[in-house]
């Protein structure tokens, strides 16, 4: 089991903007889907991964260190150790974060560390989450919906537009390592459930039954 901690490079995700543009035959549109779906394929297989075992303080420095390029100070990886309590999965969402040394960053690191482990979890992904694009998170809400791994397919149907152009929707998703390659080429998952489960959370319960009532509209016109 692992965690995606890496990124698509900004080259990729202007290839994905450019091969979503237009309106070409069916055989070019098939033509830049694949090729959609293979840069996708490829840029999940690139990230990085981190063991989803308990990390030593020991750990941390070594992996801040890889991440940054440089040694981390002294307190910034004390500050991150205490706030993830070790689990790779928050190391990873705070790190996207804290990179920096500065007092500010150390003083709610330090807060953080007081609250239970789920609560540090599921604010470390609600704060990555907020810098996503609004189109990206609305994708990823309808997403959450139909549970950790989910069809491209179903999903496109759902926001009523092509697979083109919800994969160049979830682009920024992709590249910050929210979501990644799933069991199949059409399929797309959370890099973790508690990533699923924050996302679903933040959805008004009204969302939720109208998400899921189209869901089972689906789900019954496609047996």
């Amino acid at each position: 089991s692992c965690l995606d901690a890496g990124g698509v490079t900004r080259e990729r995700l202007s290839f994905l903007c450019r091969a979503s543009k237009g309106t070409p035959s069916m055989s070019s549109h098939e033509d830049r889907l694949k090729a959609l779906r293979a840069q996708l394929a490829s840029a999940c297989a690139e990230t990085q991964r981190v063991r989803l075992k308990s990390l030593t303080e020991i750990d941390v420095e070594s992996w801040l260190e890889r991440k940054l390029g440089r040694a981390p100070a002294p307190q910034l990886t004390r500050g991150l150790y205490e706030a993830s309590g070790g689990n790779p999965l928050l190391l990873a969402e705070l790190s996207r974060r804290f990179d920096r040394d500065q007092p500010e960053s150390l003083d709610e690191l330090r807060a953080l560390a007081n609250e239970p482990l789920p609560t540090r979890i599921l604010r470390a992904v609600r704060s990555h989450l907020s810098e996503l694009p609004e189109i990206t998170v609305q994708v990823l809400s309808a997403a959450s919906a139909l549970g950790r791994e989910f069809p491209l397919s179903v999903l496109a149907q759902l926001r009523a537009c092509s697979a083109a152009e919800l994969l160049e929707q979830l682009g920024p998703a992709v590249q910050r390592g929210v979501v990644q390659h799933g069991s199949s080429h059409d399929r797309l998952i959370f890099s973790h459930a508690m990533v699923c489960q924050a996302v679903y959370a933040e959805l008004p319960a009204g969302t939720r039954l109208e998400l899921h009532r189209q869901i089972a509209e689906l789900l019954e016109r496609s047996h």
